[in-house]
């Protein structure tokens, strides 16, 4: 009885085993694709936008992206987590494209109208950049020393902005993330400066201070 037990136990963790690193290696099913107003750019969605049932699983979702037409970056990381974090498909149900290079993912439309301010303070283009506030935006062919400017929700008592991107060069832009402290009684509109610089990136506000804890 005992060796049944333990050759169920092992064939068991073989096939959660296998399961989690095919998850690992597939970017999964095709979930959506999305298209920029002047079609130069075009977004496939892969991967699983749901909470798997199995606690080993982790849940990720994937972007392929194409400009007019030719693949120029796959399988990039868009969201993902375990077992206990909330599904792409909650945080996000909708999507839209802001403008012709800027594509937002949101759960509702934006309240608030908080400012982030984005600049490229490189001699080098970006080819993608994600900014996450309570809505994800992906700024597509941010070139040198070019600002654009985002909208977004507003937060209550602490906000947070995250930044991760690639150079046009295939060199990655350090997943960076910065929690300010929103004061009782402080309302806002906030805005946030996101600068991309050689020596990475930096988040701050002229508002409102970094949370630090004690």
């Amino acid at each position: 009885m005992t060796k049944r037990i333990i050759a169920l136990s092992a064939f068991i963790g073989a096939i959660s085993l296998s399961i989690f690193l095919f998850m690992k290696v597939s970017r999964g099913p095709l979930i959506a694709t999305t298209e920029s107003p002047d079609k130069t750019y075009k977004l496939q969605l892969h991967g699983r936008k749901s909470r798997p049932m199995v606690p080993i699983l982790e849940h990720a979702v994937y972007f392929d992206l194409f400009r007019r037409g030719t693949e120029v970056s796959s399988r990039q990381k868009l969201h993902s987590g375990d077992w206990f974090d909330p599904a792409f498909e909650h945080l996000y149900t909708d999507h839209s494209w802001v403008n012709n290079s800027t594509l937002m993912f949101y759960r509702e439309a934006p309240e608030g109208r908080d400012t982030v301010n984005v600049t490229n303070n490189t001699a080098r283009p970006i080819k993608f950049l994600q900014v996450t506030t309570p809505e994800l935006f992906l700024i597509f062919d941010l070139q040198p020393q070019a600002r654009t400017r985002l909208s977004a929700s507003g937060q209550t008592w602490m906000s947070w902005i995250v930044v991760e991107g690639e150079f046009e060069d295939g060199t990655s832009i350090p997943w960076t993330g910065v929690n300010f402290t929103i004061a009782s009684g402080l309302k806002g509109p906030f805005t946030y400066d996101v600068a991309i610089n050689d020596d990475g990136p930096t988040i701050s506000s002229p508002q409102l201070p970094v949370y630090r804890p004690h």
